[in-house]
């Protein structure tokens, strides 16, 4: 998939109310696509961001299942809104920025399909030694 359609379909989800925006990375931090709005500052903070949330979760996940793998999503309230981070295909993520009093329930409903959909164009490879 390029990098034009899966920006398209991040619009998708950011053009739903109360999207303000999405970021799709890799599990390491580093930034796959975004929604239109984000500059290149923002982008690399949010994934990166995403990368530790997720890192947070999966560790904090083994108190509640015996495989880090169970982790699915994380939501985190802020006064203004909230960051939902979605478990994408293999190595990847998908964070969503939510306006305070939106219908959250639906914004996750459509991040989770999201992701569903994209399937196998979600996958981040892991990266070797030599590409760091």
């Amino acid at each position: 998939m390029t990098s034009e359609n899966l920006r398209w379909m991040l619009n998708q989800l950011a053009d739903r109310e109360g999207v303000r925006d999405v970021v799709l990375a890799s599990s390491d931090g580093l930034p796959r696509a975004c929604s239109q709005g984000l500059d290149r500052d923002d982008l690399d903070r949010f994934a990166a961001g995403l990368s530790a949330v997720c890192s947070t979760g999966a560790a904090l996940g083994e108190l509640v299942s015996d495989s880090p793998a169970d982790w699915r999503q994380t939501m985190i309230e802020f006064e203004r809104g909230l960051l939902l981070l979605v478990r994408g295909a293999e190595n990847s993520l998908l964070g969503v920025i939510i306006e305070s009093g939106s219908e959250v329930e639906q914004v996750a409903y459509h991040a989770h399909e999201l992701a569903s959909q994209m399937g196998q164009a979600l996958t981040t490879a892991p990266r070797r030694a030599d590409q760091q």
